[in-house]
């Protein structure tokens, strides 16, 4: 019987050891990423007068053409803009100005890089607009008058 009784300790072991054999870890792994807040700008903008003929009344609307500007999901972004003929807006011939006024809106939100919000599909994009009053252009001397926007998106 006692022999039995070594026999039996001896296969308790050998299970015990065997089933130790198959023992399994578990780690872990972390992951992550970081969406970076930014915009990017494909295309420029144009705000486009046309030939003015002085003697008009009414204020002379720019047609716009709005830039392309895509960011990040539903991230807001400032935005700041400067006439190249500062101080204010100013559109000149070289020697000559006529004052306009620049509207955008400041605040943007981003929709995503399939979605412009450069245009004005929807209250969260820049909504550019442009008009020169009646009584600065028919003030004005003849010529081709300019100036240059910088659009400023601080992300």
């Amino acid at each position: 019987m006692k022999k039995y009784l070594v026999l039996l300790a001896a296969m308790a072991l050998v299970i015990a050891m065997v089933g130790g054999a198959f023992a399994a870890v578990s780690p872990t792994v972390d992951v992550n990423a970081i969406v970076a807040k930014t915009c990017t700008a494909e295309n420029d903008g144009v705000l486009e007068f046309g030939t003015i003929m002085s003697g008009n009344s009414g204020n002379a609307v720019a047609l716009v053409t709005a830039p392309t500007i895509y960011c990040t999901p539903g991230t807001t972004f400032a935005v700041t803009a400067a006439s190249a003929n500062a101080p204010g807006f100013r559109l000149t011939d070289g020697t000559n100005f006529m004052t306009y006024t620049f509207s955008f809106n400041p605040t943007i939100t981003g929709q995503g890089f399939a979605t412009n919000v450069g245009d004005d599909s929807a209250a969260t994009d820049l909504n550019m607009g442009a008009t020169i009053a009646d009584t600065v252009y028919n003030a004005a001397p003849a010529g081709t008058y300019g100036d240059t926007i910088t659009l400023t998106i601080a992300f």
